[in-house]
């Protein structure tokens, strides 16, 4: 979001002062809910690095159910302006969702990234290191469906599972592929 982007959205707030209406107005990006706690951690699974594609997929469901997907989709950048408050607003909103992220990765790999400062960043960063990571589960993923596909007589548990990994390798395969230039 541009400068004039955000001046317009606090503008179109009208009585308390825009900045104000903006935090207070629980459709905008910047409301923190009172259950909005930085100890919380919003998905199951944890950031492990061999699980990029899984966990990238539930944090952005989650964020986007808490209406902060634009602090890591780049879409709100941080205000440039002069306005203390803007300012403010943005920073405690950021800092929300840069404590989401860090308690959904793993200590190993959370040390290397405490020092961001924004949560787009760590998103770009984590999509950087781990999303072409992905190219041996992937291949092996497309090798168990292949001779699964050719058992006949399956249990009904190893058709969920044959499922499952079928799932998953379109997930891999198909989803991540249009982010990888951005």
């Amino acid at each position: 979001m541009t400068e004039e982007e955000h001046a317009s959205m606090a503008n179109s707030h009208s009585s308390n002062g825009p900045v104000q209406n903006l935090v207070d107005d629980s459709s905008s990006c910047y409301y923190l809910h009172p259950f909005d706690n930085p100890g919380a951690l919003l998905v199951s699974e944890i950031f492990t690095g061999e699980n990029y594609i899984a966990w990238s997929r539930s944090m952005s469901i989650a964020l986007t159910v808490k209406n902060k997907i634009a602090f890591v989709d780049g879409s709100l950048v941080q205000p440039i302006t002069k306005d203390p408050q803007l300012r403010v607003a943005w920073l405690r909103a950021n800092n929300l969702v840069l404590s989401w992220l860090m308690n959904s990765i793993a200590k190993e790999i959370c040390g290397s990234l405490l020092y961001f400062t924004n949560a787009f960043d760590i998103w770009e960063e984590l999509k950087i290191r781990y999303l072409r990571s992905d190219g041996p589960r992937v291949f092996s993923l497309e090798k168990s469906l292949s001779s699964i596909s050719q058992i006949r007589n399956l249990s009904l548990n190893i058709l969920v599972n044959s499922r499952l990994y079928g799932m998953n390798t379109l997930a891999i395969i198909l989803f991540p592929v249009a982010d990888v230039g951005t």
